[in-house]
């Protein structure tokens, strides 16, 4: 980090093998930053009080962590603010790699293509609450195919659909193996 980029008001780290920043928010310029810092990767973490910048700073790394695995845009500022699902969905591994293993056990048999598939027909289905028309309409494909596809998920995964909780859990493992698969959307 160039030296005596920033003025005293920001609280900088530059030698550390993580370099951070710490500002006020309303001094927070991403255009003066960026411009300060070319050919970085920058985090900007929540917007937080001093008491908790470590807290901050720990989502600020883990978005560059995840941005670097491929999982956030690769952009070179990342606002904590414009991915909080995706922070919050993807804040610990080894509890959502059990998760997903458990919700999405009924789907190991389907090769790579179709389990995506179906992995976003269920996403856009409980999004759609259960309204086979609209998820239809969020696919593009026609309800009676929605519904076909529907019906086999449904035999794959009754138990996980009986529950509101388990339901819940269902949404979370399929949205965050569609993070893992590059397909969010």
């Amino acid at each position: 980090m160039p030296p005596n980029t920033f003025d005293g008001a920001v609280l900088a780290d530059p030698t550390s093998a993580r370099p951070a920043l710490l500002m006020a928010a309303d001094r927070l310029d991403t255009g003066e930053i960026a411009a300060a810092l070319p050919g970085w990767r920058i985090a900007i973490g929540p917007v937080a009080p001093l008491a908790k910048a470590a807290a901050a700073f720990r989502v600020a790394r883990r978005a560059l962590d995840l941005a670097n695995r491929g999982l956030l845009p690769a952009r070179p500022l990342i606002d904590c603010a414009d991915h909080l699902q995706t922070l919050i969905l993807l804040a610990d591994d080894a509890l959502l790699g059990r998760l997903t293993e458990q919700r999405l056990a009924p789907l190991d048999g389907l090769s790579g293509r179709d389990r995506t598939a179906q992995l976003v027909t269920l996403r856009e289905w409980l999004a759609a609450r259960g309204n086979i028309a609209e998820a239809a309409r969020r696919l593009g494909v026609h309800p009676q195919t929605l519904r076909h596809r529907v019906t086999k998920l449904s035999g794959q995964l009754t138990e996980s659909l009986a529950c509101a909780e388990a339901r819940f859990e269902l949404e979370i493992a399929v949205r965050v193996e569609l993070l893992r698969l590059g397909t969010a959307s």
